[in-house]
């Protein structure tokens, strides 16, 4: 149930109608909330405030009618800002990194304050009335509602200065490693790894299927796989039987095709599939529920569009070795993430697929490696972002995988035939890694 409630907040925040819409109903209901107001309490505040008295039913309308038609004015202004940033971030970083610009919570809020003032005009301008002993003219509402209209405009312009600054390598960049710290915050338990944790866990990668006597639930659907409910299929596990055992053969990012094997069921056989089947949820794409590589696919994305032939930006890619290097740095400090999960009573009930460090640096590194052969100046980038992981493995089998990285980029040097001064630079790169290994 949280896995689900969880992904449903996912896909609300990150899509661009939740927040204005949101906030457009709660303009609304500070709208009629002052009409009410004015209604009641009218008259003592006309006291309080004896300058309202001044202004007519006609000067009511007329500046709720110019109000409401500038901010939403400004509201078509901050949607075209937006297109105009989606696109050139499309062209820019690749479509995958859309997903940043849509969450923005600060596109998203002013659009949201620029809306709910409009509709916050027109509730108000509606009310107005100036016929005989009927009249009603809500000058606490209109008032609101001028302060609303003023708050846009400043809304307007952080608006501009956050959609012009937000186009920058660095910041979209820094934007991601800043999700991605908070994926490693919370799938990666603190704590120096467990001896043979890392050994275990590529050993476990590489022969993961289901043995024929075990009871395989098969996917209904194909799509990637964004979110598993363990929690739900340990609930599952425990009411099939004591002796029963589950394993998750799919881990969360991965493509299924319908009928792929989902969940191997060790010692009892579901009379029922469909409650399995609910604790995963399949989607058209990718999401960073529980996806770790998400993230670091997203940085290697932006530095292998930087690197290509139509963008030619070294230092963005760069910059995106650099924040690499940072969040392995984090992992190589930290436990694995659970592959256990127990009951209430402690017994092991499900297994997930293990998530190796080793395949993290192949995730982060593997593409980048080939990508920068021409380039010496980034494929030391990448040396000096090994010297910095190296630094903070905890475990021999942490800075082998490492190490076995630094070959690889090595050995690409090598036959690249690199001048004198370059030869000298990469040697002082690799002579760093090795004195990060001795210490």
């Amino acid at each position: 149930m949280k896995t689900t409630v969880s992904h449903i907040w996912e896909k609300l925040r990150t899509s661009f109608w939740f927040v204005p819409g949101g906030m457009v109903m709660v303009f609304g209901a500070i709208a009629f909330l002052s009409l009410a107001i004015d209604d009641h309490w009218g008259k003592s505040v006309l006291d309080w405030m004896p300058a309202l008295k001044n202004v007519s039913a006609s000067g009511v309308r007329s500046l709720l009618s110019t109000a409401g038609t500038a901010v939403l004015a400004l509201a078509g202004v901050t949607f075209s800002g937006t297109l105009v940033a989606l696109t050139l971030a499309s062209g820019q970083y690749g479509s995958r990194l859309l997903r940043n610009f849509i969450r923005a919570l600060p596109n998203q809020l002013a659009l949201g304050v620029q809306l709910g003032t409009f509709v916050m005009c027109l509730i108000v301008l509606r009310s107005v009335r100036d016929f005989g002993e009927g009249s009603f003219i809500p000058h606490i509402s209109a008032f609101i509602a001028f302060i609303a209209t003023v708050s846009s405009l400043a809304v307007f312009i952080f608006f501009i200065h956050h959609i012009s600054t937000s186009l920058e390598a660095e910041r979209v960049v820094g934007s991601v490693y800043h999700e991605l710290d908070e994926s490693i915050d919370r799938l990666f338990p603190t704590g120096k790894s467990a001896r043979g944790e890392e050994a275990e866990a590529e050993a476990e990668r590489d022969t993961w299927d289901a043995p024929d006597d075990e009871f395989v639930i098969r996917s209904n659907l194909t799509g990637y796989l964004q979110a598993i409910d363990v929690a739900g299929l340990v609930e599952l596990v425990v009411e099939q039987g004591p002796g029963v055992r589950g394993r998750v053969l799919a881990h969360a990012g991965k493509f299924v095709v319908e009928g792929e094997a989902l969940l191997a069921i060790e010692g009892g056989q579901p009379e029922r599939t469909g409650p399995w089947l609910e604790c995963y949820i399949i989607g058209i794409k990718r999401t960073p529920e529980q996806d770790f590589e998400y993230h670091v696919r997203q940085l290697v994305e932006t530095a292998l569009r930087a690197l290509s032939p139509g963008i030619n930006d070294p230092f963005t890619a760069m910059h995106c070795i650099d924040y690499l290097g940072a969040a392995l740095s984090k992992v190589a400090s930290r436990r694995l993430p659970d592959s256990v999960h127990e009951d209430a009573e402690g017994i092991a009930r499900i297994q997930t697929r293990p998530v190796s460090f080793n395949s993290v640096m192949g995730t982060a590194f593997n593409q980048l490696r080939h990508t920068a052969i021409d380039m010496p100046d980034v494929s030391m980038r990448i040396l000096e972002a090994f010297a910095n992981v190296a630094s903070a493995c905890d475990c021999l089998e942490s800075r082998s995988s490492v190490e076995t990285h630094t070959q690889l980029v090595a050995s690409i040097l090598e036959k690249d035939g690199l001048a004198d001064i370059d030869a000298e630079s990469i040697q002082e790169r690799l002579d760093r890694i090795q004195t990060s290994f001795r210490v």
